[in-house]
């Protein structure tokens, strides 16, 4: 008797694992997938130069992981300071020149079409000196 039983125990549990493993862990379909934020990437070239220097910034690296990049949009704070100088676009390339020498911070963030933002910041500097060393007496 034991040994049926034992048997009916094991048989029961071995059922119980399939409709666990066939239910249980299945994804419901019609649940939706959560979207992810995208990723904020952007290039600056060059990254030093004078006050007459055109900056080039790209930011075709970002990526979505559910979006194609030409669906996401950008924008740029030229001196990261909580200022937006750009307003949204899907153009992911923009030209910036600084009219004063300094370290500048540029931000950028990108936003996907449910509106979730990843942003990043790059640094260049501006510098009239040509890497001269002005010596003053």
């Amino acid at each position: 008797m034991k040994t049926k039983s034992m048997i009916l125990l094991l048989a029961a549990l071995f059922f119980c694992s399939v409709l666990i493993l066939q239910y249980g862990c299945k994804k419901d379909e019609d649940e939706p997938e959560q979207n992810k934020p995208p990723t904020a990437v952007f290039t600056i070239d060059p990254t030093l130069g004078p006050t007459s220097t055109i900056f080039e910034f790209d930011a075709s690296g970002c990526f979505d992981p559910e979006e194609p990049i030409s669906v996401l949009k950008v924008r740029w704070d030229w001196e990261n300071n909580g200022n937006w100088d750009t307003d949204w676009s899907n153009d992911k390339t923009k030209n910036h020149q600084y009219s004063s020498e300094d370290t500048y911070t540029v931000k950028m963030e990108v936003k996907d079409t449910e509106g979730l933002t990843d942003n990043t910041t790059h640094s260049l500097t501006v510098d009239n000196s040509g890497g001269r060393v002005v010596v003053k007496e």
